[in-house]
């Protein structure tokens, strides 16, 4: 809530979904939204999640690169007010909306990868999942 990513909910909702913690990899916890009926109801773009077979021939001529990752990736797509308030949830502390992409969503993935590949495009990155992966041609740390 201090980061602004969470905010509290007190009007009525059309929807409220269970929190769910998820233990990372290093430990630590993860809040999410437990959206498996919020899940069923949403409509997916398809947007195609690039592979690293599709991504491989454009390092054909690459000399250098350099691999980024998307730190908190998701939470990097603002929702609007009517989106945010499908992914309310009830907590402990009371009911809470998710102002950013949430993990948990079926629809998630796609809305990232179509936000990055739009602010990527032709800059000579390319992505897969939330790392990015900068392409040079030059074959001296000046020239790439």
């Amino acid at each position: 809530m201090n980061r602004g990513i969470l905010q509290r909910v007190t009007e009525p909702t059309d929807w409220v979904s269970l929190m769910d913690i998820v233990e990372k990899k290093n430990g630590s916890l993860r809040i999410c939204i437990d959206p498996r009926p919020l899940n069923k109801a949403l409509k997916r773009e398809h947007y195609k999640l690039p592979t690293l077979d599709d991504v491989l021939p454009k390092f054909r001529e690459a000399k250098m690169f350099t691999k980024l990752d998307v730190k908190e990736a998701f939470w990097h797509i603002k929702l609007d007010e009517e989106v945010s308030m499908l992914t309310t949830m009830i907590t402990p502390f009371g009911r809470v909306r998710w102002t950013r992409l949430p993990f948990g969503l079926n629809v998630s993935s796609e809305i990232f990868q179509r936000h990055l590949t739009t602010a990527i495009d032709d800059l000579g990155i390319v992505n897969v999942a939330d790392d990015l992966l900068v392409i040079s041609n030059g074959s001296t740390d000046e020239e790439a």
